[in-house]
């Protein structure tokens, strides 16, 4: 079943209160300002079953981890470890503090269903476009604009 997270942000979500000490302005708090914008999980429902099952790690939970692995070009064990850990990410990511939101095979998994599924694929391709003409990625991780797209190849 399709994991969904709520519109309504949490009191206790690490953007309330590290926000501006990570920047509004950085990367990350870009991110944190976007959720729900750039990458909604109902886009993704197509993919889960409707009515059997518990509930996944939300999509947009997902995609937003891929796009700060590409961009801090770190492992799959580094990325589930700073969004355990790293306060940055857990910003971007809109979790709280103590709150542990994957698994390495679950990041994995979902990476390559975007791989295998076109579908899928066209819809991160989009929000990832969106997010560029929105924030200019060109520049601001060592990849550029190119390193994202070259995730999905």
């Amino acid at each position: 079943m399709l994991g969904k997270r709520s519109q309504q942000r949490g009191l206790f979500e690490a953007g309330n209160q590290y926000l501006d000490y990570i920047g509004r302005d950085s990367f990350y708090g870009f991110l944190a300002s976007q959720r729900g914008q750039l990458f909604r999980d109902e886009d993704f429902a197509a993919f889960y079953c409707p009515d059997n099952g518990r509930s996944s790690v939300p999509p947009s939970l997902l995609t937003t981890a891929l796009l700060l692995q590409t961009h801090d070009q770190a492992s799959d064990e580094e990325a589930k470890a700073r969004a355990d850990y790293d306060l940055r990410w857990k910003v971007a990511l809109g979790i709280e503090i103590d709150e542990r939101p994957f698994a390495k095979s679950t990041l994995q998994l979902f990476r390559s269903q975007l791989i295998l599924k076109e579908k899928m694929r066209a819809m991160f391709t989009r929000s990832l476009d969106m997010a560029k003409q929105k924030r200019g990625f060109a520049g601001t991780s060592p990849g550029g604009a190119v390193g994202y797209h070259l995730m999905l190849e």
